[in-house]
């Protein structure tokens, strides 16, 4: 039986293919722990909990960006051969909001070298700003550290220790980053995003771009002329109730779109357990399933396991059934992470051809290994 495997279509197989994408499997993505601490929602989720395919599309084209945040991804090779990585076959196939988008910035943390870059979309004329989840042993120990500590905001706002200092340590950068954006490109709206840990980060970071951190200093303040969106992915709990207050209060005062999106059998979002303190700060995430968003009511954001009303899963087709900490919007992020390793080590000037054949001796490599394509 596959590492970590359950059903959440019960009787239904694997196609051959599924099973080698799961064989391949490095990285951890938490199911076990989604079956050690899941908690069954009491209500299912129906047709009309469904989120508009409009929508969906727009929060899948985010995720591309959080995706390619992680830190063993070097965001200035992605950007310098966005054209080639794109075509088919190649890593970033499936990455089509890329286009037409600039690099501004790749800043690291003084903490555990935590990753982060900010992009420019010049037709939506939009800023993106993405932070990397855990990608190094540093980070794991941090994640770990989950005492809650007082937050600057106050009236009893406690958060994760080991995810504050990782913020700490990245916010000046980011904060300096995002203003020289500001200040040089037309901007409509300042998107934040981030997966798993990148989700934590983002989520502070974005407290203080809404001057409701009390940690941003008067000539870090920002002058936001358009809308203020946070999207993230997988991310865990990372505050105590009167945090979580905060943060929804400091969203609705500045009229913040806010897009939380867990996924089946990720066990992150159920971590640091409710148990201990913490709560979720997103007043209404999204539960990603069977290929689809569907919202979760605010009654039930403490929730992890969710039923269906048979008629709203009718024909419901997904690639990839086993849910997991690395699958969001139908993407693979193992398989992203794996072959754009396969380009490295880089030589500065080193031309496509040689970067491309390096790519296909390994993709025969792994074909011997596994099979398939």
């Amino acid at each position: 039986m596959l590492k970590g495997m359950t059903s959440l279509f019960p009787g239904r197989g694997l196609t051959e293919a599924q099973r080698r994408m799961y064989r391949l499997e490095k990285e951890e993505n938490f199911r076990w722990i989604a079956r050690i601490l899941a908690k069954p929602a009491p209500e299912p989720l129906h047709s009309s909990d469904l989120v508009d395919p409009v929508l969906q599309e727009e929060i899948s084209d985010i995720g591309q960006f959080a995706e390619i945040a992680h830190g063993t991804i070097n965001p200035e090779f992605i950007w310098e051969h966005v054209s080639h990585l794109s075509e088919p076959d190649y890593p970033l196939r499936l990455y089509r909001a890329l286009d037409g988008s600039t690099l501004l910035d790749v800043f690291h943390g003084s903490v555990a070298n935590l990753q982060g870059y900010i992009a420019y979309r010049s037709e939506a004329k939009q800023v993106i700003v993405a932070f990397s989840g855990t990608s190094a042993a540093a980070q794991a120990v941090k994640t770990v550290q989950f005492t809650l500590v007082q937050h600057p905001s106050g009236g009893g706002c406690r958060v994760h220790s080991g995810f504050w200092s990782m913020y700490v340590g990245i916010r000046d950068v980011a904060m300096s980053s995002l203003q020289k954006a500001l200040k040089e490109h037309e901007v409509r709206d300042v998107v934040i995003t981030g997966h798993s840990m990148g989700g934590v980060i983002g989520s502070f970071f974005c407290l203080d771009v809404l001057g409701e951190s009390g940690t941003v200093s008067e000539d870090q303040s920002l002058s936001l002329t358009g809308k203020v969106k946070l999207v993230i992915f997988g991310s865990p709990r990372f505050g105590n109730t009167a945090f979580s207050k905060h943060f929804q209060d400091a969203v609705d005062r500045h009229q913040v779109k806010e897009q939380s999106i867990r996924i089946y059998n990720d066990g992150v979002p159920q971590m640091p357990p409710s148990l201990v303190g913490y709560r979720h700060v997103s007043r209404t995430p999204f539960y990603f399933a069977y290929g689809r968003l569907w919202r979760i009511s605010p009654s039930q954001i403490e929730y992890s396991l969710f039923k269906f009303d048979p008629q709203a899963i009718e024909d419901a087709v997904d690639s990839f059934p086993l849910g997991g900490h690395n699958y969001y919007n139908s993407r693979d992020m193992e398989l992203l992470q794996r072959r754009i390793k396969w380009f490295h080590p880089i030589t500065r000037g080193e031309l496509w051809e040689t970067l491309k054949a390096r790519f296909h001796q390994k993709l025969l490599e792994e074909q011997k290994t596994h099979g398939g394509g």
